[in-house]
This record gives structure tokens, sequence and C-alpha cells, in this order.
């Protein structure tokens, strides 16, 4: 036993095993898609320190045909590096820089803010639309609730709401577009959950899962900042494995009643060659779609009883 826990140890958690799938990819850039549970960043068993970003690399021995202008020797990074970050818990697209120049001009981009992202959550609670949440100085409460008016006198579900509130005593803006409601039965739903896009406008830490905390529709699977007591994954583990479980571990059980609902699905940046805007998107995980199905099936089969 001793020696299996050494070479664990040695090789790293199996997340750190399994090669990445690729959104987009050229000389400058690729986009992976990061799984659930592994921290872009830190001290240990992170994206960063792993080789799961070597064969990205570029090599320095160009072929004859390529632009010489893409294989100069000194501004090949020798590992690829993510240039933003993306929580432990949520998954999605992530843009690594291959070249130096290229992670410049990136990490300027996000500074900036030239880069859109889109995430999609599902949330407890029938969230509105066209709604400007307004939080208070400390970030913790709202101050006011307005309707947002539209030229659509239908109040379509697509129309863009706002949630407007600091955060650590910094301006932080989200908004979001409801894409979908489902009926539920979980004692924290209220009847519903809420399949929405969410754009963030500003990018402080941990600001999506802030900012629908506040507005009371808390993502589903948040155990940091959600509805949630450990006695809602006892029918899931063991309650003497739960206790060992860290945040993000308990996030990334193989169940779509326990994953944090949180994925970045889209971008759209200037790319650093010729200024002009890409759009890279994926689909939303499949186990969205499951567990939207599953709460519903619950909900029709009581309304059969």
């Amino acid at each position: 036993k001793a020696g299996t826990e050494t070479y664990h140890e040695l090789m790293g958690p199996p997340i750190l095993r399994k090669p990445l799938s690729v959104a987009y990819e050229d000389n400058e850039l690729v986009i992976v898609v990061k799984p659930q549970g592994l921290s872009v960043q830190g001290e240990k068993w992170t994206l960063a320190k792993s080789d799961l970003l070597m064969p990205f690399k570029l090599s320095k021995n160009k072929n004859k045909n390529d632009d010489a202008d893409a294989y100069k020797k000194d501004d090949i990074l020798s590992k690829p590096r993510p240039v933003h970050r993306l929580d432990a818990p949520t998954g999605g697209i992530l843009v690594v820089a291959k070249k130096r120049s290229s992670e410049i001009s990136l990490r300027k981009c996000f500074a900036e803010r030239s880069c859109r992202k889109r995430y999609r959550a599902i949330v407890f609670g029938r969230l509105e639309a066209n709604k400007r949440f307004l939080g208070h100085d400390d970030g913790k409460t709202l101050s006011e609730v307005h309707d947002i008016v539209t030229s659509d006198s239908d109040a379509s579900r697509n129309a863009i709401g706002e949630i407007d509130s600091p955060i650590s005593g910094k301006k932080s803006i989200s908004k979001y577009s409801i894409v979908s409601y489902t009926p539920c039965l979980h004692p924290r739903a209220n009847g519903w959950i809420t399949t929405v896009d969410l754009f963030p406008v500003t990018g402080r830490n941990h600001q999506l899962r802030k900012h629908m905390k506040l507005v009371g529709h808390p993502i589903w699977g948040d155990r940091r900042y959600g509805q949630y007591e450990k006695s809602d994954t006892l029918d899931i583990l063991g309650e003497s494995e739960l206790s060992e479980l860290s945040e993000t571990n308990v996030n990334v059980i193989q169940n779509p009643h326990s994953k944090l609902c949180l994925w970045a699905l889209e971008i759209t940046f200037p790319h650093p060659i010729d200024g002009n805007d890409r759009n890279v998107n994926i689909d939303e995980p499949e186990w969205y779609q499951e567990l939207r199905h599953d709460q519903e099936r619950k909900w029709q089969l009581k309304q059969e009883l």
C-alpha cells in the first residue's frame, strides 16, 4: 500500500494524466477545455505545473514552408502558459499562449477587458429577465432592483439583465441572459431551476458565483456560496468520505447533482497577430441536460400522484 501511495504521489491525481481537449489552435495560442477540479495556478498538481500543455509547445525547428516570423526561437515559450484565471471547480475554455509576444498581447486584452466571455450556469429558483440588481457598498446585500425597459413589449427571455455590486470594494458588473426554466422539487429551488448565460464585464475573483448568491439564485453545486449543507451529498458519499473532501473535490464527483454548474463556453478576443476578433465556443456539458431531465422527470412523477 505504501508503494502504491508513493507512486500516485509522484504521478499526481488522474486529472493530470488525461489529455486536454482543444477548442481552437494556431501558431500563437491554443484554447483548451479545462476539466472541472483542475486548478490553473498554485503550488502543486496544477495545470501550469503539469505536462498537460507540453504537447502544444511550438517546435524551434521550422519546416521550409513555414513563416519565419512564426518561429523566432527566442519568442517560443519553453511551456505554453495560461493567460487568465478559471476557478478550479469551473470547467470550460481557457486561453493558453505559445509565445512570449502572444502572452503579453493576450494578457493585455484581458486587463483592458477587450476579451468577452460567456459562461453557462444552472441556478436555483426562477431568475427573472430584464432586471438590474444594485448592491450596497459592502457587496453583500441588495440596495435596489429595477426593471430594464426593452423595445420588445413581450419581454423576450433573451433580454439582458445586469448585476452591479462591488466585490472586495471594487466595482463589479455581470450581465445575464435567460436560456430556459425547468421545474424542480429541490427544497431550496422554490419550484424552479434556471439555465442562464452569464457575461462578466469585470473579472473579480469568484465574481459570477458571488453575484448569483447576492441576487438569491446561487449556482447549483456551489458549496462555497450556494444553498448546501453536508447532508445534501450523503446520498452520494459516505459521511466519513465526505469529511475528507475539499470543496473542489466535492464539486467534481461524477454525478450531476453534485457538480458546480458553471462552465466557460465562449470567448471573443482580438488575435495577437492581426488584432481581428476571433470567436471560439463549445457546447454545454451533456450532463447539464441530464440534470434538467432528471429534475423535470421527478416533478412530473409528483404531479401524477
